[in-house]
């Protein structure tokens, strides 16, 4: 009865092998009302992905290796269980984004400069999110 008065707050990944940032979103997704997963790795975000379905990803695409965040992201794509996924990629590198943006052209990815302004980002998670919840909550 509890969980239906009180649904379960968005899930939402966070891949960032920078542990400051990480923490950063983290807190700033709690206090936003968002439950979060985070993944230091492309690797451990895979294997998150296995057993959890996130409402949004965020990902940093400069990992721990350079093409790790490149894998996940056509992995996300081409996987029937995640290709829907909304995923907010962020780099420093904009001219990278910029490339991304024609490769990654679906309206559920949205590509962000670091450092990013936290207000457009908890702008763009809770966009992302309201678009997703209809679709997302049948599944659960």
């Amino acid at each position: 009865m509890l969980a239906e008065q009180f649904p379960l707050a968005p899930l939402i990944l966070v891949v960032e092998d920078d542990e400051p940032i990480r923490t950063m979103m983290e807190d700033l997704l709690s206090m936003g009302g968002y439950r979060t997963i985070s993944m230091a790795s492309a690797a451990a975000a895979e294997q998150v992905l296995q057993q959890e379905q996130p409402d949004l990803a965020i990902l940093d695409i400069w990992l721990e290796q350079m093409d790790s965040g490149w894998r996940l992201l056509d992995k996300l794509q081409r996987d029937p269980q995640t290709e829907s996924l909304p995923v907010i990629v962020y780099s420093a590198h904009d001219t990278l984004l910029s490339k991304m943006q024609h490769r990654f052209p679906q309206p559920h990815y949205v590509f962000l400069d670091k450092p990013f302004n936290i207000g457009k980002l908890l702008a763009t998670v809770a966009e992302l999110v309201r678009r997703r919840q209809p679709a997302h909550q049948s599944r659960h």
